[in-house]
């Protein structure tokens, strides 16, 4: 019976250096291989006395605890890390966003609460800020980049509702002023936020 043999360049090729068979494998596969074909000729194997290596079983635990531990926690998202959930435009929400003194900013914070959505969890751009095109491509590629299907627009002629209605939806809200004056704005305001997030 012809052995197979692989070419040792080949096998460098491949990224394989000093590569042996292991003698378990290659002691029980060629011994049945020769008995099976030569039951009535002797056949002599060569086995050799030191293993290409010798790894414990605890050892093998500890090295694929080592691999599969890293890679199953980059798969879970940290709790230190937030995932975007809600993203706001409209004009004038620099002056309002996480303005301790604006009753606009207290609005946010309470249905956000009532949402159960962090404050960390949410982006706001304020359309009033973009003077140029190049703010504008800018902030609707930051706007797709976060994954969000949905987007609010406190704005209803807003810059960006008719560049962001192609690829996503855009929902209209109420302005903040609206809400802060008037019960329905609000209550209107918190049900479209609230039939998006559950």
């Amino acid at each position: 019976m012809s052995k197979t043999t692989l070419d040792p360049s080949l096998l460098e090729q491949l990224g394989i250096v000093n590569w042996r068979m292991h003698t378990q494998f290659a002691h029980s596969h060629e011994t049945t291989v020769y008995e099976s074909v030569n039951q009535n000729q002797a056949a002599t194997v060569e086995e050799n006395p030191q293993p290409a290596y010798s790894v414990s079983e605890n050892s093998v635990e500890q090295m694929v605890s080592e691999v599969v531990e890293p890679e199953a926690s980059e798969a879970l998202p940290s709790e230190n890390q937030s995932k975007t959930e809600l993203v706001f435009v409209g004009v004038g929400l620099e002056q309002v966003w996480q303005n301790e003194e604006s009753p606009a900013w207290r609005l946010m914070l309470n249905i956000l609460n009532a949402l159960e959505i962090s404050e960390e969890d949410v982006l706001y751009f304020d359309t009033g800020l973009l003077h140029t095109e190049d703010a504008i491509w800018m902030t609707l590629e930051e706007i797709i980049d976060t994954g969000v299907e949905q987007v609010f627009s406190f704005d209803e002629e807003g810059l960006l509702n008719e560049a962001l209605s192609e690829g996503l939806q855009v929902e209209i809200l109420p302005s903040l002023d609206a809400m802060l004056m008037q019960g329905y704005a609000k209550k209107q305001g918190y049900y479209r936020l609230a039939n998006y997030v559950r």
